[in-house]
């Protein structure tokens, strides 16, 4: 803490706290002088994002579904699919669900997940977007930790057009307070279809109805460089890498280029997946006066109180605690006003 400030003139206060992951300064005077400060959760992509270093991944199994080219489900096959979260980071404790179905709320409060959803019955209607989002208490006011989407796809007998499935189109990134990030849950399934059919992944586009899949554009973040086939129609790119330092975003292009069953090359199609931060709390500190006095005399007597702010709302802090603040008289003299 450092004092100015003699006699009856105005006396600035700065006090220090120390999270144990940094310092922060706040200063005070007679006008109580509030201060900014950093909190979490960069927001990406829709659907894609975290407070607190939370982040959590959505999927549905099956995720593509066909239709004839009359536009109905094709009736031997499911029309049900199931949603599975995979949490990456969050605070312990009982987990509360909310989905939504395109924005509009499909189950709430929940700590359970959705089985057995019945998906449209017509391929106007499609696709569907399911989106997650996380508390860790009961009712819809609580901060939510962490949100994730996925989509539902679906594809059609005799279609002229490719459909792209990825399976993790945007991710949330969980960097703790020491700047460490956790890539787990990053990467991301790529499978193409042309109407019914479905593409074989070969990088020389060798025969018709084949794609193939080049990294362009790695922005803040390095796609894995050595994908994975698990099945001849399935491209799998692990967790990313060397997201870059004092970013909160970042992205990676796949070009997806096709042969069509004609044996045709069609024109590249570029798709970007998305990161955002979900950062633990750096938690954000004010000043506020004590019965609306910020210095109550200049004798070295305060009337003020430190809050600290957090995810879930504002904390006044006691003193002492183990954060190190300290609040001083004038003289030097350490000070309890708790």
């Amino acid at each position: 803490m450092t004092m100015q400030g003699s006699g009856t003139g105005a006396i600035t206060l700065t006090f220090t706290f120390d999270d144990t992951v940094a310092k922060h300064d706040c200063q005070i005077n007679e006008s109580v002088l509030a201060v900014p400060g950093g909190l979490d959760g960069a927001q990406g992509s829709d659907g894609a994002a975290g407070i607190d270093a939370s982040t959590i991944k959505l999927a549905a199994t099956p995720q593509v579904f066909k239709y004839w080219n009359s536009g109905n489900h094709v009736n031997t096959e499911s029309i049900n699919t199931d949603f599975t979260t995979t949490i990456i980071e969050h605070p312990a404790g009982t987990i509360y669900y909310t989905f939504y179905e395109d924005d509009v709320v499909l189950e709430e409060n929940t700590t359970g997940l959705v089985d057995d959803y019945i998906i449209p019955a017509t391929f106007d209607d499609m696709p569907v977007k399911i989106e997650v989002e996380t508390r860790t208490s009961s009712g819809t006011s609580g901060a939510i930790y962490a949100t994730d989407i996925v989509y539902l796809q679906g594809v059609q007998n005799g279609a002229d057009a490719p459909t792209v499935i990825f399976t993790n189109l945007a991710h949330s990134l969980s960097r703790n307070a020491a700047g460490s990030v956790t890539y787990t849950g990053s990467g991301t399934d790529i499978e193409v279809y042309f109407g019914f059919a479905h593409l074989v992944y070969d990088n020389s586009l060798s025969a018709a109805s084949r794609y193939k899949i080049t990294v362009a554009n790695e922005t803040n973040i390095l796609a894995d460089p050595t994908p994975s086939y698990p099945d001849i129609y399935t491209a799998r790119f692990g967790p990313a890498s060397a997201f870059t330092a004092g970013v909160s975003n970042a992205s990676i292009d796949f070009i997806i280029t096709i042969q069509d069953r004609n044996d045709e090359e069609l024109d590249p199609i570029t798709y970007t997946q998305t990161f955002s931060v979900s950062q633990e709390a750096g938690y954000a500190y004010y000043i506020k006066p004590v019965d609306g006095t910020a210095i109550k005399n200049h004798s070295g007597t305060l009337g003020v109180k430190a809050i600290r702010i957090t995810p879930d709302g504002e904390e006044e802090m006691a003193y002492p605690n183990t954060e190190g603040y300290g609040i001083y008289e004038r003289d030097g003299t350490l000070h309890n006003t708790s």
